[in-house]
């Protein structure tokens, strides 16, 4: 079988562009939201060309908790740079299933 985790491209902590990918300008990623203020956190998928382009996760309370003690004390790390868009589903919800982050009181995830 097929491991899923082999298409990520590390490289000193830094993500490289995967050059499997279709298009080279998209990047795939599943990501960790935490909240500095009380160690909750959030996992979430994004579609980008940008990997620093300040998204910051879209989650209903997580966006309440951003708006509510400021965006400053969140920070993310992406966990996985994936190959597309149904690889990267995938390991958001193996991400997920890993912690139980929707039955969790420490993720900010809901159903």
């Amino acid at each position: 079988n097929h491991n899923l985790e082999e298409e990520v491209v590390e490289y000193n902590g830094n993500f490289k562009r995967n050059t499997l990918k279709n298009n080279p300008n998209i990047f795939y990623t599943v990501y960790e939201v935490t909240d500095l203020t009380n160690g909750m956190k959030y996992i979430g998928k994004h579609k980008t060309n940008n990997l620093n382009d300040g998204y910051m996760g879209s989650g209903r309370l997580l966006k309440q908790n951003q708006e509510l003690k400021g965006i400053e004390n969140f920070t993310k790390r992406i966990l996985h740079l994936c190959k597309n868009e149904q690889h990267m589903a995938e390991m958001e919800r193996l991400e997920i299933e890993k912690v139980k982050a929707y039955d969790n009181d420490m993720y900010y995830n809901l159903m």
